[in-house]
């Protein structure tokens, strides 16, 4: 066998291991965005469903199914006229989420790992019996109260 094609093909097999290496680092970068885009789609359905529930009758349900990704370490919902720590619910508030409360509205909280602080968002109607997060997927309850909407785990 040819020399110079013995390391041909040597060099040929380290190129297609460091594309393989360098390949595989973008593609788990691809489907952790499709995870975190996924995420986000359901929040925003969500959003939708909290507002269908408000507009049927008082005492109407609805359930609603939460899928957490692996980089979302928890969702949290919040009273925004009463903010304060529930520890058995796993919300614990700091000065910094009670501005964002105050001066955004938000009732909604999303821990990404990688963000550091959470990410708020105002989902209208709604107001949760008692301030809590969810850390796994779960199956919530959305219920019309009348003049808002209330969840429950």
């Amino acid at each position: 066998m040819n020399v110079n094609l013995i390391f041909a093909i040597i060099f040929a097999i380290i190129v297609m291991i460091v594309v393989i290496f360098f390949a595989a680092g973008q593609f788990s970068d691809l489907f952790e965005i499709q995870n975190q885009a996924t995420f986000y789609n359901q929040v925003t359905e969500f959003d939708k469903t909290v507002n269908r529930v408000a507009d049927m009758s008082m005492g109407s349900t609805q359930q609603f199914e939460f899928n957490m990704p692996s980089q979302i370490s928890k969702v949290c919902f919040i009273d925004r006229n009463n903010p304060e720590s529930n520890p058995p619910g796993n919300w614990e508030t700091t000065n910094i989420i009670e501005a964002m409360i105050t001066d955004n509205d938000y009732n909604l909280f999303i821990y990404d790992e990688k963000k550091g602080i959470p990410e708020g968002k105002k989902i209208n109607y709604l107001i949760p019996r008692e301030n809590f997060c969810i850390s796994s997927s779960k199956t919530l309850w959305i219920e019309n109260k009348g003049r808002y909407v209330t969840i429950t785990e």
